[in-house]
């Protein structure tokens, strides 16, 4: 393969004339190579560059300076055509004389396809030559075949770490919609994700019209793993949490605090998601798996409700 790099001038070279009948390896017959890597699209080679090439693929080096008037010189020349690139090869004699003509085409737009058959083309004329063998016709040119890119292999999705901050409206777990605060970390991979989060909520209140009742306020963790189908999660949630309840003008002031349980689902989209930043909205649904009473002066007044509903907004740190 060639190692392309813009370069700049134009280069002329001709063969050593070698005395004697022609043999294996070597040539009757002088022979120059002209190449202006100037007028060249930039991934060309340069004139070294095809030389070379077509000297390794010889064995051996056939050109010399052009001061030493070779007697047949090869011409090429690279561009664009369209949406390929072309290659012109001509032999002429010292006399400026057109021995042969040869095109290369193709509808690849890259100049290492069409750079390679011209070594390929030089190579097997002076091959012959140095065999003495008939030069074949000047045929038509013949669109130089292009392969399809080869395929990359699929390239494993990265695992990444979000850890987040976020808050949430919460309904059936106090005695009214409650305001909380929660915090997360979660490890993400292509297709699934698991997250473990400590929630908090503030306190509502629940009386009744002579003043007297109570106030309710959570605190808990929660685990969801989940399914993902960028940028959508589905995934299933357990809560633990203690619900801490406190009177108000009450016969006997306490502050019992019970622990609940609650299994569900929750659906959460990661929109936008930067670099290194994301925003994430999600909405559950879950169901106490021990549902709580609250007495006041003995008389049952509230119970936590059998679907709990909750919806919050996150932003989150992304680590990769």
């Amino acid at each position: 393969m060639f190692a392309f790099w813009k370069s700049t001038g134009f280069a002329t070279a001709a063969l050593l004339v070698i005395p004697g009948p022609a043999r294996a390896g070597s040539l009757a017959t002088s022979v120059g190579l002209e190449y202006d890597e100037r007028a060249a699209p930039a991934d060309c080679p340069t004139a070294t560059e095809l030389r070379s090439a077509i000297v390794e693929r010889l064995g051996y080096d056939p050109f010399v300076a052009a001061e030493q008037k070779p007697e047949l010189v090869v011409h090429v020349e690279m561009r664009r055509a369209g949406a390929g690139s072309q290659a012109d090869i001509a032999w002429r004699t010292a006399a400026g004389a057109i021995e042969g003509e040869r095109q290369l085409v193709s509808d690849n737009d890259q100049c290492e396809e069409v750079a390679s058959g011209v070594v390929f083309a030089v190579a097997v004329q002076l091959e012959m030559r140095a065999a003495n063998a008939p030069a074949p016709p000047v045929s038509p040119p013949k669109p130089a075949q292009s392969k399809p890119p080869p395929q990359q292999p699929a390239r494993p999705h990265p695992r990444v770490v979000l850890v987040g901050l976020g808050g949430f409206v919460q309904h059936g777990v106090q005695p009214a919609e409650a305001l909380g605060l929660r915090t997360f970390g979660a490890l993400t991979a292509a297709h699934w994700s698991l997250g473990l989060e400590a929630h908090g909520t503030l306190p509502t209140e629940w009386r009744t019209a002579t003043g007297s009742g109570f106030s309710a306020s959570t605190l808990g963790l929660g685990v969801f793993p989940c399914f993902r189908a960028s940028p959508w999660d589905v995934c299933l949630l357990g809560n633990v949490g203690q619900l801490s309840v406190r009177g108000r003008g009450v016969d006997r002031v306490r502050t019992p605090s019970s622990v609940f349980v609650g299994v569900g689902l929750r659906l959460q989209v990661t929109w936008p998601e930067l670099e290194h930043l994301a925003t994430l909205l999600h909405v559950d649904v879950w169901a106490p798996l021990t549902p709580r009473d609250v007495l006041v002066n003995y008389e049952n007044v509230w119970g936590t409700a059998p679907v709990v509903f909750q919806a919050g907004l996150d932003i989150a740190a992304i680590f990769r």
